[in-house]
């Protein structure tokens, strides 16, 4: 039998054993509580970070089928290679009468290129037959009583394409493809209120735009953009940020004001239409009559039963319009092709823009939704000469 004294010990070595026990395990259940904690913020922020990566929206970028840009990266060291290079092509187009604007040499033989409007008096609407020319060397624009001939000008894209026989070195402007993207960096080139060879940067801020410029519709679709165009920039180039002619500007939107000066809204002719009439001033094919309807109607669109569209005001007698049947308030909303398939029309800008690209004695097929009877028609017209001529 074990003593008091024996059993006392025993019992204390039980209780020590015990505690030992207790603490063992309470240390044990605290370090799986703290590691189950890091592994929770873990496995949470690797959850969080997986869902960010798959909810990230990126924004289609306009790249081209090899990956690259349209117009290229525009950062600061390719634009300061371009402007030095570019500005040699740069030239100066001045009308006996004053009137000063821009221009640029597209081909070795001495062709220049600038708007019909700085070769065409304001007040007579006559084209000068030459007019003198400012060459740049270095940054500067040299006069040596250099006279180019105007070969000819067409207002309705306002392209006009100078010819100037000079021994004085310049250089040639090349041509973007036909792939400029709403958002791309460009370069204005040109002399703005006097300042010789000055440039600005935009970006294009929309593509195929019709345009009412001095109380008369654009005869191609433009290039806007908010590269900064001021008197003196008109004919001169709006390029890439490779140096690459993509538009030639013709006018920038004021607000009105005297001297307000360019708001950021500007056009140009892009180079697929210019190129397009420069090579029929050239050749001497450019139509010398514009394609006529005979119709006039609301600039702004225009919705009728919900259907938008062209609405036609008036009619004129004898016209293309008539004879083809169309009536007042007739809403034009499209023109169809060759094959039945139908481009919308949602102006009335729109509707003399189509009219203007095609010749005199075109058919056209037209669209018609008639208001009064609730139908769509179409509705054939042989197109007649303008009054106008270009």
């Amino acid at each position: 039998m074990s003593t008091p004294s024996e059993e006392n010990r025993s019992q204390g070595i039980s209780k020590f054993v015990s505690s030992q026990i207790s603490t063992y395990i309470l240390l044990l259940a605290i370090a799986i509580s703290v590691v189950s904690l890091i592994l929770t913020f873990v496995f949470r922020d690797s959850s969080s970070s997986e869902t960010t990566t798959n909810n990230t929206i990126s924004s289609p970028s306009p790249t081209l089928a090899d990956g690259s840009l349209p117009g290229g990266a525009c950062n600061q060291e390719t634009r300061v290679k371009t402007i030095a290079d570019f500005i040699g092509t740069t030239v100066s187009v001045q009308r006996i009468d004053g009137g000063v604007g821009a221009g640029f040499f597209y081909d070795k033989s001495g062709l220049i290129m600038t708007a019909a409007h700085v070769v065409t008096d304001f007040e007579t609407g006559e084209v000068a037959k030459e007019v003198l020319i400012g060459i740049t060397q270095g940054n500067d624009i040299v006069y040596s009583n250099l006279f180019g001939e105007v070969l000819g000008a067409d207002e309705g894209s306002d392209i006009a394409v100078i010819k100037l026989d000079t021994d004085l070195p310049f250089k040639v402007a090349t041509f973007a493809p036909d792939n400029v993207v709403i958002g791309q960096t460009v370069l204005a080139f040109g002399h703005p209120l006097g300042e010789e060879n000055s440039v600005s940067e935009g970006i294009v801020s929309q593509v195929d735009r019709i345009a009412v410029i001095d109380r008369k519709i654009t005869g191609v679709e433009l290039i806007q953009t908010d590269a900064s165009v001021n008197p003196g920039n008109s004919g001169g180039a709006l390029t890439d940020c490779l140096g690459r002619v993509v538009g030639v500007n013709i006018a920038g939107q004021s607000s009105g004001e005297k001297d307000s000066g360019s708001v950021g809204v500007n056009f140009a002719t892009p180079t697929k239409h210019a190129q397009r009439i420069a090579s029929h001033i050239v050749g001497k094919t450019l139509p010398t009559q514009i394609a006529d309807l005979g119709v006039s109607g609301v600039l702004s669109s225009r919705q009728t039963d919900n259907r938008r569209g062209a609405l036609i005001e008036e009619v004129t007698s004898g016209s293309a319009g008539e004879q083809a049947g169309i009536k007042r308030d007739d809403l034009i909303v499209g023109i169809v092709d060759g094959d039945g398939n139908t481009a919308p029309i949602l102006n009335f800008n729109q509707l003399l823009l189509a009219v203007q690209l095609r010749s005199p004695n075109d058919k056209i097929t037209l669209e018609v939704y008639r208001s009064s009877t609730k139908e769509t028609l179409k509705l054939e017209a042989t197109l007649q000469a303008s009054s106008d001529t270009k």
